[in-house]
């Protein structure tokens, strides 16, 4: 996207929400072991978001990203074997 003016905080969230679907997808299906996403520091819509919607998948973790690498603005996903 290149301009997100006149965009709502929702539909912000819903082309974030989309990235990350597509970003995780493309991890399983390229046998990764873990990915970090960055969520940024706020008032953690995004973060929560992210890990509401790991809920849905089996034999995936979450655990908080190196804060001396990402400060607390990032998680890592860990996935499993399938």
């Amino acid at each position: 996207v290149d301009n997100i003016a006149g965009l709502s905080s929702h539909d912000m969230l819903n082309m974030q929400m989309s990235y990350f679907k597509k970003a995780l997808q493309s991890a399983i299906s390229n046998d990764y072991t873990k990915v970090t996403f960055i969520h940024g520091v706020g008032n953690g819509v995004l973060k929560s978001a992210i890990i509401k919607e790991l809920d849905d998948y089996e034999g995936i973790e979450n655990r908080m990203a190196s804060i001396s690498k990402f400060g607390v603005g990032a998680i890592d996903i860990l996935i499993k074997d399938k």
